[in-house]
């Protein structure tokens, strides 16, 4: 969780970094699902890549494509695993694909907190 954060803080300092050239703003979805996943290299003898693979991984890329511009997007078993004091959990919508309908929560800095 603090690794997303520090990473939607390094893009905002990145896009501030670049408004005075112009350039156009970039924006980062996370998506963080926690279960057990399958890693490992995958392949032929001629090509092997290391590739995480599985239901944890399907679940945390529906999260991801779901979160918009600069949210970071949780499931149930990653907030069942926060401390409450850490992090501000907001609970979104489920959602829903192929068959799936999960709880998901969204997570800001404490700095972002409506009511901290």
């Amino acid at each position: 969780m603090a690794a997303a954060l520090e990473m939607q803080a390094a893009v905002e300092r990145l896009n501030g970094s670049n408004g005075p050239r112009g350039d156009p703003p970039i924006k980062i979805h996370i998506g963080i699902a926690f279960r057990q996943a399958a890693a490992g290299s995958i392949g032929t003898d001629r090509y092997i890549q290391y590739a995480v693979i599985g239901d944890t991984t399907n679940g945390a890329s529906r999260i991801c494509l779901a979160a918009g511009p600069g949210e970071i997007l949780i499931d149930e078993p990653t907030r069942a695993r926060i401390v409450p004091a850490t992090f501000v959990i907001e609970p979104v919508p489920p959602i829903t694909a192929k068959g799936k309908d999960q709880p998901v929560h969204r997570v800001l800095p404490r700095t972002q907190a409506a009511n901290p």
